[in-house]
């Protein structure tokens, strides 16, 4: 059978596997495109583009996490934890 291009599978579980992609990539391809997308730039753009212009190379995780959030992209921020009063800050910060 693989000599005549036809596909083959040792075992029925990966040819159901492979057929269930093949039916998602299906239905991603119909899915339709917004095309109108409410996009406004944030008010602090400027103050990401000097912090931008100053950056070497890369983009630090502050910045990179400020800008996400100034576009309200949901993102994780690393947190240095000292103390028991950092750790309640922390804290009060997700519940608002």
């Amino acid at each position: 059978m693989s000599d005549a291009g036809i596909l083959e599978y040792d075992y029925p579980k990966k040819a159901i596997r492979a057929f269930s992609r093949l039916i998602i990539q299906k239905q991603w391809q119909k899915k339709e495109i917004e095309k109108n997308i409410d996009f406004k730039l944030p008010s602090s753009i400027d103050e990401l583009k000097t912090n931008l212009k100053n950056e070497t190379k890369f983009c630090s995780s502050d910045l990179t996490a400020d800008i996400l959030d100034a576009f309200k992209v949901n993102n994780k921020r690393d947190y240095l934890v000292e103390s028991l009063d950092d750790v309640e800050k922390i804290y009060s910060n997700f519940k608002s």
